[in-house]
């Protein structure tokens, strides 16, 4: 917060919540670097978690680094980190959501094994909506995602 007033950091870019009126069910968050010819913008839904981003581009956080689906890979899709100088990573999430990474990271990760999440997903999948045509985040990444934002704090 600066001045009282809720702020949004993205790759080191600060974003100020832009008025839409009471009814509005989105909040648009803009760059307040607009003179400086940043043009971005941020939509939330109403619980503030990021749907999508420039262009619609949607993104996966991970240990508070911020990856963008990359390209498909053999069994899933490859998601690279927004902030290349920064971050040399990337995250590989299965077709079936799961991420492919060790059991020590994974607990570590999401606070949970591997065994305990696939029970947790097989049983909350039938209360999280299925992927739509211009959402195409799986059932068991939402739930993945989730996971990492109560596991980080």
């Amino acid at each position: 917060m600066i001045d009282g007033t809720k702020r949004i950091v993205i790759e080191d870019y600060v974003f100020h919540k832009s008025y839409h009126g009471p009814a509005s069910k989105n909040k648009r968050w803009r760059c307040s670097a607009r003179q400086k010819g940043c043009k971005a913008l941020v939509i939330l839904d109403m619980k503030e978690k990021i749907i999508k981003r420039n262009g619609g581009r949607k993104l996966l956080m991970k240990n508070g680094y911020t990856f963008y689906r990359h390209k498909p890979y053999k069994f899933g899709m490859r998601w690279s980190c927004t902030n290349s100088s920064k971050c040399k990573s990337n995250l590989l999430v299965s077709n079936n959501g799961n991420l492919d990474i060790p059991e020590i990271e994974f607990v570590e990760t999401f606070r949970l094994g591997k065994e305990t999440v696939r029970g947790l997903i097989e049983e909350l999948s039938t209360f999280v909506p299925s992927p739509r045509r211009n959402d195409g985040v799986s059932v068991e990444t939402k739930i993945l995602i989730a996971l990492i934002f109560y596991a980080s704090g």
